[in-house]
């Protein structure tokens, strides 16, 4: 109702402080799309909403696709997608509109980056995982370690960019 309430009333702040503000975010867009046309095809907003955070916390499965099909046969990629559909913990929460599976979807994402070795990318979802709760800030060291036994040079610079990076995200 929150979320209702703000975009009519033309606001883009929550007047209320939640901890996941991300989930308020995705939702205002969710409404203002679905304000604009597909509230013909989808009568009840709140269906619409759950539906557009499960296909959000299914991003994951793209990710250790392409990881594991990057590293030998196709086939390879596929099963290692099935395992992460098989986990019936993980979709039953990411059934809710909920912090938890967005936080893994973008950990996930920048697991996924740093070991691509696109620092930015990689900062970026940190950041934004980092923000939507606090206790996917875990992410953040794997991607050290990481980063420090890669085979491209490592400079201080580029720890502390990644630091101050996931902070600036996370502030914003």
């Amino acid at each position: 109702d929150s979320v209702i309430n703000q975009y009519y009333h033309g606001s883009f702040l929550p007047t209320w402080y939640n901890y996941p503000s991300i989930i308020f975010y995705i939702s205002y867009f969710d409404y203002a799309i679905w304000d604009l046309g597909l509230k013909k095809i989808f009568s009840d907003f709140n269906i619409f909403n759950r539906s557009v955070f499960f296909i959000i916390s299914q991003i994951p499965a793209i990710f250790i696709f392409n990881y594991f099909r990057g590293k030998s046969k196709s086939w390879i990629g596929i099963l290692a997608a099935l395992v992460f559909f098989s986990s019936w913990e993980y979709h039953y929460h990411s059934r809710w509109v909920a912090p938890d599976t967005i936080a893994a979807a973008l950990g996930c994402m920048s697991v996924f980056f740093g070991i691509k070795k696109s620092i930015f990318w990689s900062v970026i979802f940190a950041g934004l995982a980092f923000g939507t709760k606090y206790t996917a800030g875990i992410f953040i060291f794997p991607l050290f370690i990481l980063f420090y036994h890669s085979n491209f040079r490592i400079l201080l610079k580029i720890y502390l960019f990644f630091f101050f990076g996931v902070l600036c995200v996370f502030i914003v």
